[in-house]
């Protein structure tokens, strides 16, 4: 989750958008940014604040997207070892529009496929 390497890996999927680089600075007050292409070629870039880390439960953080300026959301990962590896809970919250909400979906339905499996 935390993992810039193997994040970058996972974020997106070649029909939406592909994540290309990641970073994140992992304490209150850090900075996290994440880059990459969209299926059409442009380029993005999303970023924000980590808000709290909880090691290993919990990681909220804001989330401020380039194609949305003045937009700030919050996004709350939360882990949980169940009996067949870990369950990731992702809630993202704070959008001011209903259009604003409709464009950032497809970000973690495109993801779920391409979370590790152990």
């Amino acid at each position: 989750m935390t993992c810039a390497c193997v994040r970058a890996k996972w974020w997106g999927s070649p029909e939406m958008y592909q994540t290309t680089k990641f970073t994140i600075e992992l304490r209150p007050g850090g900075a996290w940014r994440s880059e990459g292409k969209g299926a059409d070629g442009s380029e993005f870039h999303v970023g924000g604040k980590v808000l709290e880390v909880e090691r290993p439960r919990r990681l909220v953080q804001t989330w401020e997207p380039s194609w949305e300026p003045g937009q700030s959301t919050k996004i709350v990962y939360s882990l949980e070892p169940i009996d067949i590896g870990t369950r990731v809970t992702v809630r993202h919250s704070g959008f001011t529009s209903a259009a604003a909400t409709s464009r950032t979906g497809p970000d973690v339905r495109g993801t779920r496929p391409r979370l590790p499996r152990s």
